[in-house]
């Protein structure tokens, strides 16, 4: 097995994570290692990833820290538009 180091990626890591399923893995991932799961989503999943209902709390949390504001302020792609039409 190639070592992810021959590609230019310099992995230290403490244990694998296995499960049957990539969505377990990712899941996993990220309550290990916050914002690798997430991170890894559209690599997976490029066209969209659906949860069962008992997930989604989970995910839903996973994507606020991620995308809402921070101590830097907030990304302007995830601003709502205004369609009041002022200018």
């Amino acid at each position: 097995m190639r070592k992810p180091s021959a590609l230019g990626i310099h992995l230290k890591y403490r244990d694998e994570i296995k499960a049957e399923r990539v969505s377990l893995v990712l899941r996993e991932a990220e309550e290990k290692y916050p914002g690798v799961g997430i991170s890894l989503m559209n690599v997976f999943f490029p066209g969209g990833f659906r949860v069962m209902e008992k997930d989604l709390g989970f995910w839903q949390k996973v994507l606020n820290a991620r995308y809402g504001p921070n101590d830097y302020g907030a990304r302007i792609d995830r601003i709502p538009l205004d369609n009041s039409g002022a200018s």
